[in-house]
């Protein structure tokens, strides 16, 4: 005995049915109108070829054409369409896994924070560099400032040991200043090594 199931549909999927039939069928009518449109210009340019113009016979290659792109796109929409349906039909019957949802949003707002974040680093990273700079300038310039200062000490130093009016705790004075002058150089030079 065999057994049969009866098909039930509800009065939605009846009517998206109905209206996938008449979208098919406005197709496929629309594809024989092409079609019959391509016939009729390759039979106008058979015509054509045996005494016209050649501006006549170009234009009618350029509708030909035009015609010809046309009935491609829609085989192509046609294929994709269809595609499409096969694909959903085998997600229905669990033949296949269904594609992950795309959410380009939630993506885009994904890749917006890492790229702020990424600013903000950077950013951080630019001062720290401009401070270190800055830091590094002063103590340049304060280095400059101090062996000025060493060079003013030593002529003095040098004055005050050759000449004879010189006290020798004032000598002393100015060769301790040298030193001190001279390691506090030092002390910024090896920081920087």
């Amino acid at each position: 005995m065999e057994q049969t199931s009866e098909l039930k549909l509800s009065p939605q999927r009846l009517k998206h049915f109905l209206v996938h039939l008449a979208l098919t069928q406005k197709k496929i009518s629309r594809k024989r109108e092409t079609k019959a449109a391509i016939t009729e210009s390759i039979e106008r340019i058979k015509e054509l070829s045996k005494g016209a113009k050649k501006s006549e016979i170009i234009e009618e290659l350029e509708k030909l054409e035009k015609k010809v792109s046309e009935l491609a796109e829609m085989q192509i929409k046609v294929r994709a369409e269809n595609e499409l349906m096969l694909r959903k039909l085998q997600e229905k019957l669990g033949t296949i896994k269904p594609l992950p949802e795309a959410k380009p949003f939630e993506d885009f707002e994904k890749i917006s924070v890492q790229l702020s974040e990424n600013v903000a680093r950077l950013a951080k990273i630019g001062e720290a560099e401009k401070k270190v700079e800055e830091e590094v300038g002063e103590e340049k310039t304060e280095i400059e400032k101090i062996e000025e200062r060493l060079k003013l000490l030593e002529e003095r130093f040098n004055k005050l040991k050759s000449s004879k009016k010189a006290k020798k705790s004032d000598i002393e004075r100015i060769k301790k200043l040298i030193e001190a002058h001279k390691k506090t150089i030092k002390d910024i030079k090896s920081k920087f090594k």
